[in-house]
C-alpha cells in the first residue's frame, strides 16, 4: 500500500495509508465476528522500509485498539545491517520505488522493542531469512505468516498445525533419574506427522474459495510444533533460559525436525510427494541439484542427554529417492519472535 498522504490519481487525492485501512479492516472483522461462533484471527504485516512503519509500530499501543489483528514488522537484511552499523536506512514508497525519507535504523529498531515490551506488539518477521529457506520459491516469495506467527504461508494457504506435549515424554532410568523418553517422542512425531498430512486431505476447505484447497494440496504444508518444553526441562533439572537449556531445546527441535521429515519421506513413497515438488528446493533434478541442505547447529553440541544419533544424509538420500510429502513438514522455530503470540 502507498504511504499516508501519497498522491492518488489527482493532485487533490491523498492516500489513507496502511494503518488507516487496518483500522477499517479491524472494524469490519469485529462486526462479522459478532454473528459467528468464534472471533476471526488476522495478521497484518508491514515491511520495515515502508514510509509509514513508525505509525504502524505504534498503532496498537493503546490496549484494545485494532483488537482483531496481530501485527508484525517484516524485517530485512539491509535494515539489520544498518542497525548493526548504526547508519541511516531509507524508507521507500512502494508505488514508485522512490526514497520517501531516510531515518536512523536504530531509532526504528528501538521503537519496535519499546512497543513489543509494552504490550507484545509488534512481532518481528525476518523476511529475507525466511525466503532463503522458502521450500517453494518457484511458486511465490513469502510475505507473511498465519495470524499467530507459527508458520510462513503463501497466497491462499492455510495453517495445518499441531503440537507435541514434551512434558509427557519424560521417563526414569534404572536409578530413578528423569530422562527424555526418546523412543516415545519419536513415535509421537511419526504419528503426528501422519495425522497432520491426513488433515490436509480430509479438511473441508471453504467451498466458495477453491483456491484455498488448491493451495493446500499444492504444497501440503503442515506445522508440527511443541509445547511443554518448560515442563520437560523442570523434570530434568535443566534451568530454562540457561546456556544448557538453549542447547537442550536445540537438540530437541533437531530431533523433532529429523523424524518429522523422515516420516514425510515415508509418506511420499507411499502416497507421492507434494504436487509442487518439481522445482522446489527438494527437487534433485533441477539445475545445480537439490538446494535443500540439512541443518547445522549455531554452536556445536557439547552435552549428552542420551539422544539417539541422527543421520541427516539418510534424509538427503530419502528425498532424492522418494521426494517428500510436505513442503514444510515442521515448524522447528517460530516464525514470529513475539512471546505469547499463540494465545489466540
Amino acid at each position: 500500500m502507498r504511504p499516508k498522504n501519497d498522491i492518488v490519481n489527482t493532485s487533490s487525492g491523498r492516500a489513507t495509508g496502511p494503518v488507516g485501512f487496518l483500522r477499517v479492516y479491524d472494524q469490519a472483522f469485529g462486526e462479522i465476528a459478532q454473528g459467528g461462533t468464534r472471533r476471526g484471527a488476522n495478521m497484518a504485516v508491514l515491511r520495515v522500509d515502508h514510509p509509514d512503519i513508525e505509525e504502524f509500530i505504534e498503532c496498537k499501543a493503546k490496549e484494545g485498539t485494532i483488537s482483531n489483528f496481530n501485527i508484525s514488522v517484516a524485517i530485512t537484511d539491509p535494515f539489520m545491517k544498518a542497525v548493526k552499523d548504526d547508519t541511516n536506512f531509507d524508507l521507500i514508497n512502494p508505488r514508485n520505488g522512490k526514497v520517501w525519507k531516510s531515518v536512523r535504523a536504530r531509532d526504528i529498531f528501538d521503537k519496535v522493542i519499546k512497543y513489543a515490551h509494552h504490550n507484545g506488539e509488534p512481532g518481528a518477521l525476518f523476511i529475507d531469512a525466511a525466503n532463503r529457506t522458502n521450500p517453494v520459491p518457484h511458486l511465490y516469495a513469502l510475505e507473511a505468516t498465519n495470524p499467530c506467527g507459527e508458520q510462513w504461508l503463501g497466497p491462499n494457504e492455510n495453517c495445518c498445525l499441531g503440537s507435541i506435549n514434551l512434558g509427557v515424554h519424560v521417563t526414569h532410568d534404572a536409578d530413578g533419574k528423569a530422562v527424555v523418553d526418546w523412543d516415545l517422542l519419536r513415535q509421537s512425531i511419526y504419528e503426528s506427522t501422519h495425522f497432520l498430512d491426513n488433515v490436509v486431505s480430509a479438511n473441508a476447505y471453504v467451498p466458495v474459495v477453491p483456491e484455498v484447497a488448491e493451495a493446500a494440496f499444492r504444497a501440503r504444508r503442515i506445522g508440527l510444533g511443541i509445547m511443554g518444553l518448560g515442563d520437560m526441562m523442570y523434570l530434568l533439572g535443566i534451568r530454562y533460559g540457561s546456556e544448557e537449556g538453549q542447547e537442550f531445546a536445540a537438540q530437541i527441535m533437531e530431533f523433532v525436525r529429523y523424524h518429522c521429515m523422515e516420516k514425510s519421506i515415508d509418506l511420499a513413497e507411499e502416497r507421492s510427494p507434494f504436487l509442487a515438488f518439481q522445482g522446489s528446493i527438494y527437487d534433485p533434478k533441477q539445475s545445480g541439484g537439490m538446494k535443500w541442505q540439512p541443518p547445522t547447529p549455531i554452536t556445536p553440541f557439547t552435552r549428552d542427554w542420551g539422544r539417539p544419533s541422527l543421520d541427516w544424509q539418510m534424509i538427503v538420500s530419502g528425498i532424492q529417492d522418494h521426494g517428500i510429502r510436505n513442503a514444510a513438514p515442521d515448524t522447528a522455530t517460530y516464525a514470529d519472535t513475539t512471546p505469547g503470540r499463540r494465545e489466540r
